[in-house]
């Protein structure tokens, strides 16, 4: 698989989506907590909404590591490799705490960007759309290299870096 192409189903099957998850975190706390506007209640909404993002990732671990392993450049491999949290605890820990960070901001820019009433009644509705479009077109792009088989013997093959002299 080409870099294009790795890149080209990291946005579409991960980065679109992420992004769309903390915003519809932020939505619902918007929505759930009155007066959300206080610092505290902000804080409370990012801790929640960082476990829930950590959950999340760990449902795109595989497919994570199928694009890490088909990646050729030492930076786009370096930021997939990232996010994927499946044994190293400091990475944990530190996804954790972008999470929280973000999804402190989604709830702040999504108070005061959009008006109550979009909150309130459409914005998730938009939001999940997003997602969903985004995550068929990420799918679509290379189905077959991110499937998996019924057997579960479907071994990822792993390039070698090589060094260019």
């Amino acid at each position: 698989m080409s870099n294009k192409k790795i890149a080209a189903v990291y946005l579409f099957l991960f980065l679109l989506p992420y992004l769309c998850a903390l915003l519809v975190i932020g939505t619902s706390y918007n929505v759930l907590v009155l007066h959300s506007a206080s610092l505290w209640r902000t804080f409370v909404g990012a801790a929640v909404g960082a476990v829930v993002m950590s959950a999340l990732k760990v449902t795109v671990e595989r497919p994570l590591a199928i694009l890490v392993a088909n990646a050729t450049r030492p930076l786009l491999r370096d930021i997939l490799d990232f996010f994927k949290v499946d044994g190293d605890m400091k990475k944990r820990v530190l996804n954790l705490g972008i999470d929280f960070v973000f999804c402190g901001v989604a709830t702040w820019v999504v108070r005061n960007v959009f008006p109550r009433e979009w909150i309130m009644w459409s914005l998730i509705g938009w939001l999940m759309l997003i997602m969903f479009i985004s995550v068929l077109i990420g799918g679509y792009i290379d189905y077959d290299l991110l499937s998996v088989e019924r057997t579960g013997t479907k071994e990822v093959q792993v390039r070698k870096p090589t060094i260019n002299k």
